[in-house]
């Protein structure tokens, strides 16, 4: 997959994210009968309970995508300040913040998700922040990593030699440094939460029933997965098309 392919297809998916909603030929709400396969009045059929395929992904490319977006904002603003402040901070602090990270890291970002939701309660904005915080452990061990072999180039020891303070330094020197990585790890966290959004929908931790969401879609065409393949098969092709678009322009930065 080339990077012009991958921009094309993530230009399209931010319209749908966007304009999705207005442009479905049919209500995603509505039934057409039974599932039916893929013909001249549905483009990618109909589900289980006939609404058609196509305009129910595009009305829940807004939640799927957009709070993916917001898990990845939240993962990578928090797990980047952990991670370029830990190692300027002192042994103490540096250490108490990587107890942090590890602490985060004991639970799997999916388990750690579930956990929070329990906490927080079924709803949108408990989704995101769920999402996004169990991305935040890796992310700031990664960013504490570039940090690090940032802070030992001899322009950091110049610079402070020169009266430079830590947040100058933050600003000037590991903000610059530490983009390439940032922009490959984008790439992998916006992957993660995508999916892990996905399988807490798809186990019924998300949106309430019926409403168009890439997750759910899945849960709902795994129970008709028989007589309709295609809800499913259409549904996870574009899950997978996205990821690896933003995995393909994430490692040509």
């Amino acid at each position: 997959m080339t990077r012009k392919i991958a921009w094309i297809w993530l230009f399209l998916m931010f319209g749908m994210v966007i304009f999705g909603a207005f442009l479905t030929p049919y209500d995603p709400m509505v039934s057409h009968g039974g599932a039916q396969p893929p013909n001249s009045d549905h483009f990618l059929g109909t589900d289980g309970l006939g609404r058609d395929v196509f305009s129910r992904l595009l009305a829940g490319a807004s939640r799927t995508l957009g709070f993916s977006a917001f898990s990845t904002l939240i993962a990578l603003f928090l797990g980047g300040f952990l991670g370029m402040v830990a190692p300027l901070i002192g042994k103490w602090g540096d250490n108490t913040l990587v107890l942090v990270m590890n602490t985060l890291l004991t639970f799997p970002p999916l388990i750690l998700a579930l956990v929070l939701l329990t906490l927080f309660g079924r709803g949108d904005v408990s989704l995101i922040v769920a999402v996004g915080l169990g991305q935040v452990g890796m992310t700031a061990h990664i960013i504490r990593g570039a940090t690090r072999i940032i802070l030992a180039e001899e322009y950091i020891t110049s610079a402070r030699a020169l009266g430079a303070n830590r947040l100058h330094i933050i600003i000037v020197h590991i903000r610059r440094g530490i983009m390439p990585t940032f922009g490959a790890q984008l790439g992998i966290v916006f992957g993660y939460c995508l999916f892990n959004s996905a399988a807490l929908n798809f186990l019924g931790l998300g949106v309430g029933i019926g409403v168009p969401e890439w997750g759910a879609m899945l849960a709902e065409g795994r129970a008709v997965f028989s007589n309709a393949p295609h809800v499913a098969i259409f549904t996870g092709l574009l899950l997978m098309s996205v990821v690896m678009c933003v995995n393909q322009l994430a490692d040509a930065d």
